[in-house]
């Protein structure tokens, strides 16, 4: 897989427009979370995800829900959606 965005397109895109926003991939997914009107969001931390939860740290409209063992998780998850049918 290769990015289609290179340095000289990012300058490109700046010149174009007079301004450009960068933001990471952590806050464009918590971007795309609020434009689908998510409320809730079962996460388990770890490594991986470290970035995720520092965009999403600080935000209110986002309810984060963080389990205690891994496979619990899941059933909170799917009992949370089953309840309240979405």
């Amino acid at each position: 897989m290769q990015c289609h965005f290179t340095i000289s397109r990012i300058m490109q895109v700046h010149a174009y427009n007079e301004e450009i926003m960068l933001i990471t991939g952590a806050e464009l997914f918590v971007k795309a979370l609020k434009a689908e009107q998510i409320d809730t969001l079962f996460a388990y931390p770890g490594g991986q995800v470290i970035d995720l939860f520092h965009a999403l740290y600080g935000e209110n409209d986002i309810d984060v829900i963080l389990p205690r063992h891994e496979q619990g998780l899941i059933h909170a998850a799917d009992g949370y959606a089953r309840s309240i049918w979405q």
